[in-house]
């Protein structure tokens, strides 16, 4: 991966109908780890609703193991807006 400031436009010209905010987690080497992509196969975009929350700590469970399940769930408590 280049390592310029115009190399998130790899991701953007590959996911241009993902919509925005489009999240890609990537490694030291620039490896892509994990992105908002849920499992019905839409972008999640902010995870504001209880599932989209959820999948939001899926990724952050996946990739940023230094945090406990106490740190997760208040992650997730953040994002949902109430109904």
């Amino acid at each position: 991966m280049a390592s310029s400031r115009y190399a998130g436009r790899d991701y953007s010209d590959r996911l241009k109908d993902a919509g925005i905010p489009f999240i890609v987690v990537l490694d030291k080497d620039g490896k892509q780890l994990a992105n908002s992509i849920g499992t019905n196969g839409e972008n999640i975009g902010f995870p504001y609703t209880p599932a989209e929350a959820q999948q939001f700590i899926n990724i952050i469970r996946k990739t940023a193991t230094n945090l406990n399940e106490s740190q997760l769930e208040k992650i997730a408590d953040a994002l949902i807006i109430a109904e």
